[in-house]
């Protein structure tokens, strides 16, 4: 796809994953979220993230590893998350937010009078929450609405997180289409990065989830593994595999690491296999 969205040259930032939350003036919507728990039909999953977590540290000591090719959709990625404390349960409106951030590089009236990043050279970078809070959190408190968010159950189920984003896009006149990257009730990695490959990023749908800091001195790797109980929805970019291995070439571990928006304040991967349970996942593509 080409970038169709003009470039301001007078604004030069640097996107990162997540950044660190500043305090801005943002005028919130005000809104009454309930706080009494509804009973779910069936088995269906309202994501509502509690935010509560543990933490634990794992060393990997090894003589070399193999690191496999990195797979992105884009060098950086849209890393929102939810400025108004009166948005309760909001991760999918956030999750929502990234994907659609991410294709207003492409198609500039996803948000109205909105540049998501800069092109350079052959990267593009897409600016922190902080540059645009206004805009992306209007956003966030559309999907919200639109999504239904404590409607009819704490949080949003993954069928209301779908509808709203396609209300939203299609009111912008554009078309979105949602494809499974699972098989055998297991996250399909091959799926994953064909997918990505084509520039598509995939919705994670998460009961139990883990955001990973990873450190490397070339021969023991550091993980900082901050373990979440609630259900969640985060947003895949990107993977990266790496084998550790011990002098003999013997297999001690290995890790996948997923690239992820994770809606939170908090950045860094999602490891594959450590804590919850994948309940789906879906490319999302907008056209």
């Amino acid at each position: 796809m080409k970038n169709s969205k003009p470039i301001k040259k007078s604004i030069i930032a640097i996107s990162i994953l997540i950044c660190s939350v500043t305090m801005l003036a943002v005028v919130p919507i005000v809104f009454s979220p309930s706080n009494t728990a509804y009973a779910a039909s069936n088995d269906v999953i309202y994501y509502a993230d509690n935010g509560e977590y543990s933490q634990e540290t794992e060393t990997i000591t090894y003589a070399t590893k193999d690191t496999s090719p990195l797979f992105r959709v884009n060098n950086t990625f849209p890393a929102y998350y939810n400025m108004n404390d009166a948005l309760t349960n909001a991760c999918a409106n956030v999750a929502g937010a990234n994907l659609i951030g991410y294709y207003d590089r492409y198609f500039e009236n996803l948000i109205p009078d909105f540049v998501p990043g800069i092109k350079r050279g052959s990267n593009y970078n897409y600016y922190p929450m902080t540059t645009n809070a206004t805009k992306v959190q209007a956003l966030i408190e559309d999907l919200y609405i639109r999504m239904g968010t404590n409607s009819t159950n704490i949080g949003t189920s993954q069928t209301d997180y779908k509808n709203g984003i396609t209300s939203y896009v299609n009111s912008k006149g554009r078309n979105v289409s949602y494809s499974s990257v699972m098989t055998g009730g297991s996250l399909d990695i091959n799926k994953v990065q064909q997918s990505i490959n084509n520039g598509t990023p995939v919705s994670l749908y998460l009961s139990g989830y883990n955001i990973v800091t990873l450190s490397d001195n070339s021969s023991s790797a550091s993980l900082t593994k901050y373990l979440y109980t609630g259900d969640h929805i985060m947003i895949v970019y990107g993977y990266q595999t790496i084998d550790y291995f011990d002098g003999n070439h013997n297999l001690i571990k290995s890790n996948t690491y997923l690239y992820v928006a994770t809606g939170t304040t908090r950045s860094g991967y999602y490891l594959l296999n450590n804590n919850g349970t994948i309940n789906d996942a879906e490319s999302v593509h907008i056209s």
